[in-house]
């Protein structure tokens, strides 16, 4: 019976289908929130929902290292942070995207990937540097 639900649960990888990742999502560290959706064009891609406000007195963060200026304004809450990611079922893992990293202000080459149904790894890639960031489904 193990082997027949195991079987099913994963089933969308040997066909190809690309495992659930939308929904609500939370860094590690727990100061901030994302919504990952599928776009038009059936890309992945994700917005900050919720920021700790805890160190700036509650007041509204703002996208204050964005390389466009006019853009510096505008509240982290409800900013893209995730573009055009495409699941690729051979490896598992959903790449060709790209990460924009408010604390630095710049976008960042990335690929994705399920270490387990609750728990998604982001990698960065930047020359020959990379960073991992962990995310948790919100239940």
């Amino acid at each position: 019976m193990l082997l027949f639900v195991l079987f099913f649960q994963f089933a969308g990888f040997f066909i190809g289908e690309a495992p659930d990742i939308t929904g609500d999502w939370t860094y590690i560290d727990g100061e901030i929130r994302m919504n990952v959706y599928k776009n038009a064009q059936g890309h992945y891609c994700g917005k900050i929902t919720w920021l700790k406000e805890g160190t700036e007195n509650h007041r509204i963060k703002y996208d204050i290292k964005n390389p466009d200026k006019q853009l510096r304004t505008r509240p982290l809450v409800g900013t893209q942070i995730l573009y055009d990611f495409q699941y690729d079922a051979s490896s598992m893992q959903w790449k060709q995207g790209r990460i924009y990293h408010p604390k630095y202000g710049k976008r960042f080459r990335g690929k994705m990937f399920l270490e387990n149904t609750n728990t998604l790894v982001i990698r960065g890639y930047w020359g020959f540097f990379s960073e991992k960031g962990v995310w948790y489904r919100n239940k």
